[in-house]
């Protein structure tokens, strides 16, 4: 069991050190542009409107573009191989995931994703 553990382990640890990421475009909604969000390069933030329900939006969302929803693992939607969650990270705010795996590429997916949830939520 040790010796899988550290195979697993250094599996694990190859793929964050040498990529195999995919493409990920992260959304933190806000519903107050005074709420803190984390910053990296694949992020951004959007302000929504405040009397919205963002995890039926986002399950509205993922009906309209034909996404399976994970069984396993609320708020999480797939197609192929495009994946998209969405998680409340703190009060007013929330973190949307688009990510293509394993293509390093943005695909059209994921770019009509992001632009119906800028349409339906963005203040």
């Amino acid at each position: 069991m040790k010796r899988f553990f550290t195979c697993v382990s250094l599996l694990v640890l190859a793929v964050i050190l040498f990529g195999c990421e995919g493409h990920v475009k992260t959304l933190y909604l806000a519903d107050n542009k005074d709420v803190k969000t984390p910053w990296s390069f694949s992020s951004q933030t959007i302000l929504i409107k405040s009397n919205k329900d963002v995890y039926s939006e986002i399950e509205s969302i993922a009906a309209k573009l034909s996404l399976n929803k994970n069984s396993n693992k609320k708020h999480l939607y797939y197609l192929d191989n495009f994946f998209m969650y969405v998680s409340k990270k703190g009060d007013g705010l929330w973190e949307v995931g688009l990510k293509d795996w394993p293509d390093t590429s943005r695909s059209e997916i994921s770019k009509k994703t992001e632009k119906i949830i800028r349409e339906k939520l963005e203040n």
